[in-house]
């Protein structure tokens, strides 16, 4: 169990991060999904001297960010910040002493005391680490996905991402991942922020930060120096069309990366419910077998990366990695399956 530094925008600072999408292309549901008040996921160190403070797009908040004056403590060293502006996330880097705990800000929206997480890199060095993000998931699910990921392809450690579950404790999670005896290294990150809203009718996904913030928060807090890293939900099985697995088939490609479409995975009666619906906890990924043709519907691609062979400047996105995907990284005799039956429907 690990813990994150994570910063609201108080209240006394009497603002609000303001939506970028129009207000003729917000749903019911939209300003209650949105995350207003996220000012920083987490604040940690990478190595002894950087640190990083990763969150939301600025979007309004901009000025008073960009304009605050950092300190290092417990030195008082002034700090000066670099701003990463990147696709629904932004990141803070700054250089500081040894020994720095936390950072003060003094900016338009207060004084505010930022405690420094540790660095975990050594936590998963060298490893095949497979990461999500995931809400209520059956505690089966889990370890039926753990299990075939380890079976499958050799992965031997998870970073799992739990977005605010409230029918099981973390604790609960933990153990049940500790049964999965070929996954010799986890670690479960409490990460309670809303998911935020998904695209609307005419497009427009500009809303949806959490995950966004997620991926970049394992590439630079936890996993830069593993072998390899997944990124897949518990409803995908990645699945090879030989004996390969895709860590290995990831680690031997020219570019670092191998990225893979996805076949749906449809219910086996029609008209049958959901599994959210219809007792979830009977439904396991093996009751269902029937795929949607993929010249008719296929899933976006989903990858595995070697992250030292990313560029900084690249961002580790849901579907892919831009400015290094390109069709040269998708394999065609990978596919995963994407069960629409082992889904709560959290997001």
């Amino acid at each position: 169990m690990v813990q994150i530094s994570s910063l609201r925008i108080p209240e006394q600072a009497g603002v609000l991060r303001l939506p970028p999408r129009p207000l003729e292309h917000r749903n019911s549901t939209y300003d209650k999904e949105f995350d207003a008040t996220t000012l920083f996921f987490d604040a940690f160190h990478v190595g002894e001297s950087t640190v990083v403070l990763i969150g939301p797009p600025l979007l309004n908040l901009e000025p008073a960010v960009l304009d605050a004056r950092f300190m290092a403590c417990p030195t008082g060293a002034p700090t000066k910040m670099r701003y990463k502006k990147l696709d629904r996330n932004m990141q803070l880097w700054g250089t500081v002493p040894r020994g720095t705990s936390h950072l003060c800000m003094d900016s338009a929206l207060g004084r505010l005391t930022i405690p420094l997480s540790d660095d975990c890199a050594a936590v998963f060095r060298g490893r095949r680490v497979v990461t999500t993000l995931s809400r209520n998931n059956e505690l089966s699910w889990i370890t039926d996905w753990l299990r075939f990921c380890a079976r499958v392809h050799g992965c031997d450690a998870v970073l799992f991402y739990d977005n605010a579950s409230d029918r099981y404790t973390n604790n609960k999670l933990q153990s049940s991942i500790n049964d999965v005896t070929e996954i010799t290294r986890t670690v479960v990150l409490d990460w309670p922020f809303p998911y935020g809203p998904q695209g609307s009718a005419a497009g427009n996904w500009d809303s949806d930060f959490c995950q966004y913030g997620q991926l970049e928060h394992a590439r630079w807090r936890f996993v830069r120096d593993a072998a390899s890293v997944l990124n897949s939900d518990v409803d995908e099985l990645v699945v090879p069309d030989n004996d390969q697995s895709v860590f290995a088939r990831t680690e031997n490609s020219p570019e670092g990366l191998c990225a893979f479409f996805g076949l749906w995975v449809t219910q086996n009666r029609a008209q049958a419910r959901t599994a959210s619906s219809d007792n979830p906890e009977s439904a396991r990924h093996r009751d269902f077998w029937f795929t949607l043709r993929r010249e008719i519907s296929r899933s976006n691609t989903k990858w595995c990366v070697v992250p030292s062979r990313c560029a900084d400047n690249t961002q580790w996105c849901v579907h892919g990695i831009p400015g290094k995907s390109s069709e040269t990284t998708i394999i065609s005799d990978i596919l995963y399956r994407h069960f629409r039956a082992i889904n709560t429907r959290w997001k």
